[in-house]
């Protein structure tokens, strides 16, 4: 395995990192106790630990690393990602954000997962003022500082914005906001759209060490496609799913299960997961499309809820389209006003024959909605 060859700025940058610390949970730690083991586990949660071991194997500079994919499409998975493509995508985002040294970054997701993992390289590679925070659904709940770059899900988002609105002007101090994990629904990007900073959408997976596109969702230039950063190739399989090949991959072709439109070589559109496709009476459904027009339906009729689209067997067509809410019934006066105002927008066959409800989503341990364990749940109990 080739060690990467740093350039003398990443080399300043790197003796530099030996004398900063950084925070965890507001606690202070120099990079030089975490690399001699000069802390007292007793002043650390168990996953504040967990984080401070990864953190001591990447400045002992361990080279390679063993995470686990999130299971949102499947069973979780480990995979093994070496140091060098680590830092060559960390350098990517950096370029393409224009991030800085001491540029101050919240840290809110997982450092079990890809996403927070490599939010903690950046910081490191980058030179970045390191601020790690336990994951919660609203992590800026008593955050009062100001912060250059952070990475949310989605949900995490919708959490700060509808509970807790006094927030929005911390993440207005931000320069540059990155949202992976999920979709972002129709109303949530509404909102985002007014974000002073620069928001970006992301696209990647645990296989190319997190995102390999963004979309940029606000200001004068913000767009409905992605961009792919410097080195990604993209082309599309025979069923239409992209594929995803650059120095990351080891010159090796990832294939998705994504359905795209490739707009340039560098630009593409998701139009949604070939395993969310509904073949209802023959025909085939995308349910991404459906929920889109969900999204603007709820939003006309100021309903902020947790939905996703998925389908039943049914005898006479082989499966029907149905809606699932987190939520209690709507009423059957509300839900004939959403399929009256769905009909103007679907065509007839995309149109839902059944909502469903539940309390609470199944989630997976990243956040995202387990929508094949939430629907096991249903056909089980029917």
């Amino acid at each position: 395995m080739n060690k990467v060859v740093l350039t003398p700025w990443e080399m300043q940058t790197y003796f530099f990192n030996i004398m900063k610390t950084l925070k965890i949970n507001n606690k202070e730690i120099s990079y030089e106790e975490i690399i001699d083991n000069k802390f007292s586990i007793n002043d650390f949660s168990e996953y504040e630990i967990k984080t401070l071991v990864f953190c001591q194997n990447w400045l002992k500079e361990k080279e390679t690393f063993i995470v686990n994919t999130s299971g949102s499409t499947g069973k979780p998975k480990p995979i093994n990602l070496t140091r060098d493509k680590m830092i060559m995508s960390a350098k990517l985002t950096g370029e393409f954000l224009n991030l800085k040294p001491n540029d101050k970054a919240f840290i809110c997701l997982s450092s079990e997962y890809i996403a927070g993992i490599i939010m903690i390289v950046r910081g490191f590679v980058l030179g970045l003022d390191i601020n790690i925070f336990d994951v919660s659904s609203n992590p800026l709940k008593n955050v009062k500082d100001k912060f250059d770059f952070s990475a949310f899900v989605p949900m995490q988002l919708y959490e700060i914005i509808k509970n807790t609105p006094e927030k929005i002007e911390v993440l207005n101090l931000m320069k540059n906001i990155i949202i992976g994990g999920g979709a972002i629904n129709y109303n949530l990007e509404k909102e985002l759209i007014n974000l002073k900073g620069n928001v970006y959408n992301t696209y990647g997976m645990t296989e190319t060490i997190t995102h390999i596109a963004l979309r940029k969702i606000n200001g004068d230039n913000r767009k409905e496609y992605f961009t792919c950063l410097n080195g990604v190739n993209i082309s599309q399989d025979s069923r239409g799913c992209l594929v995803i090949n650059s120095d990351i991959t080891n010159n090796q072709n990832i294939i998705t299960n994504d359905l795209v439109e490739i707009l340039s070589h560098k630009d593409f559109k998701i139009i949604g997961r070939i395993d969310n496709i509904i073949n209802s009476g023959g025909i085939k459904i995308q349910a991404e499309n459906i929920e889109i027009a969900i999204d603007k339906v709820l939003s006309d009729l100021k309903l902020n809820l947790r939905f996703f689209v998925s389908s039943l067997t049914d005898e006479k067509y082989g499966n029907i389209v149905i809606i699932v809410f987190e939520s209690k019934k709507l009423g059957i006066d509300l839900e004939n006003k959403i399929l009256s105002n769905l009909k103007q927008i679907l065509k007839k066959y995309e149109i839902p024959k059944n909502i469903l409800y539940t309390e609470k989503f199944q989630e997976t341990k990243t956040g995202k909605i387990d929508k094949m364990q939430t629907m096991n749940i249903f056909r089980e109990n029917t």
